[in-house]
């Protein structure tokens, strides 16, 4: 598999002509597929896959992540530059979703409800908590909630009929690629906790070995960066997820830069950062 990071918060070193920002966008390339896994905030991923080469013309399958502007708010960019993706998503996207500010005020974090309107036959809406989008790809929800969640979820809510309740991320979605030589598990913030999102994966696949998982963990606060978990529960994080035989990490975007310290004395050289501009090999 070939990974190219379209949009992260930050950009590799020697890429600093692309542009950054606080969002994830991956183009992939695996078994023949060409595949985009999230759109960032707006346009710049599409400038930035201009630069790298990547032609979004031929991509056949996007999958939105959840249902926030940093993970689908490039969407109608896409859809314009593209005539033919099919965009696969929760059946619970398009909700009315808000981030709740130190001093109360809300912010709206959620999708364009018009994106539906105006390319509904390009909107596929995924209600089941598996489905094969084509051979040897997935996309799964979450069922699993008994472990670590982000704190950061608190802040975060759903207005339903008028009122305002505690986002349940059953919008959530992660997309699993079998690969010959094991599976790549790929998250936006895995909001329903990383390691829940991998206890349903093996509860779908029980004996298959992940070759990578790449994606957010959710750790630090989007608006200051600042770490949300104490440092002991992220420590207990990097232990737990050493039962899933994950043979290669790569985090970013809402991992935070302070718990990706944590995290790393614990994985070494196992856990890696992504970037936008990186080009990964799987």
């Amino acid at each position: 598999m070939r990974i190219k990071v379209l949009i992260e918060n930050t950009t590799a070193p020697d890429m600093s002509s692309l542009k950054s920002q606080h969002g994830i966008s991956l183009y992939l390339e695996t078994r023949g597929k060409k595949l985009l896994f999230d759109t960032g905030q707006n346009h710049f991923f599409l400038d930035n896959a201009r630069e790298m080469g990547v032609s979004l013309e031929e991509v056949e399958q996007v999958i939105v992540s959840h249902d926030h502007y940093d993970h689908g708010g490039g969407l109608e960019s896409f859809l314009q530059a593209n005539s033919q993706g099919t965009v696969f998503l929760s059946s619970q996207c398009f909700q009315p979703h808000y981030a709740r500010r130190e001093g109360g005020e809300l912010k709206y974090i959620g999708l364009d409800p018009k994106i539906v309107t105006r390319h509904k036959e390009r909107c596929h809406f995924i209600s089941q908590e598996y489905c094969s989008i084509s051979p040897h790809l997935y996309v799964l929800a979450n069922t699993r909630f008994e472990g670590f969640r982000p704190r950061g979820n608190q802040a975060l809510v759903i207005k339903d009929n008028g009122a305002y309740r505690q986002d349940d991320f059953m919008h959530e979605r992660m997309l699993v690629a079998a690969e010959p030589d094991g599976d790549v598990i790929i998250t936006g913030c895995s909001h329903n906790g990383i390691t829940n999102m991998l206890a349903s994966y093996r509860d779908r696949f029980p004996h298959r070995p992940v070759k990578a998982l790449l994606g957010g963990f959710h750790l630090a606060d989007p608006f200051t960066g600042r770490m949300l978990e104490p440092e002991e529960d992220v420590r207990a994080l990097a232990e737990a997820l050493e039962i899933f035989g994950v043979k290669a990490i790569f985090t970013g975007h809402c991992t935070g830069e302070e718990a990706f310290r944590l995290l790393r004395a614990k994985w070494g050289d196992t856990l890696q950062l992504f970037q936008t501009g990186q080009e990964l090999e799987l």
